[in-house]
């Protein structure tokens, strides 16, 4: 694990997070036909990187990455020591590694303490897309997409029915 100091990632990362931070398009046949919803903070809760270490495996991906789709979208973002909001992850990843670095101090705004874990709008992906994870505070929500079937590891909390989500989903109209 490890947070994004590359250029050319950064700019693939920044292309790819802009086009599945949208709740409009649910492409199939690029994203995959498995889709569920649940709390977008799932991301901080224990056994979620497990299970998305699972959802990548299953898809045959070996890595992904974890962006601040909020911060990774600013026209303003200044790189103090350059750090990127994003981190690349691999499917050994554990629970202690993510969140010691999910919580660990990157100083990509210039005069800001800041951690990854304390986005409001956030997207794991790997290059491949084969699957992804988006997640919006603004209504509290977050997708999984993927072309393979959802792990049978557990995932830590309830899905959230797909009328319920489209609800919310609505209320960014």
């Amino acid at each position: 694990m490890a947070i994004v100091r590359d250029d050319q990632t950064f700019d693939q990362l920044r292309r790819i997070s802009g086009e599945i931070a949208n709740w409009k398009t649910h492409d199939a046949n690029r994203y995959g036909d498995k889709v569920a919803y649940f709390d977008w903070l799932e991301f901080r809760v224990a056994g979620f990187i497990e299970f998305v270490n699972a959802l990548s495996h299953e898809n045959g991906d070996s890595e992904y990455y974890f962006v601040d789709v909020l911060a990774l979208a600013s026209d303003n973002l200044i790189l103090t020591a350059g750090d990127f909001p994003a981190m690349k992850l691999d499917t050994r990843a554990n629970e202690r590694d993510y969140f010691n670095e999910l919580y660990s101090s990157v100083n990509f705004i210039e005069n800001v303490n800041y951690a990854m874990g304390y986005t409001n709008e956030y997207a794991f992906f790997p290059l491949s897309m084969n699957w992804h994870i988006y997640g919006l505070y603004d209504i509290e929500l977050a997708r999984i997409q993927s072309r393979a079937p959802f792990p049978a590891t557990p995932f830590p909390h309830d899905y959230i029915p797909a009328d319920e989500a489209h609800r919310l989903i609505r209320l960014l109209d």
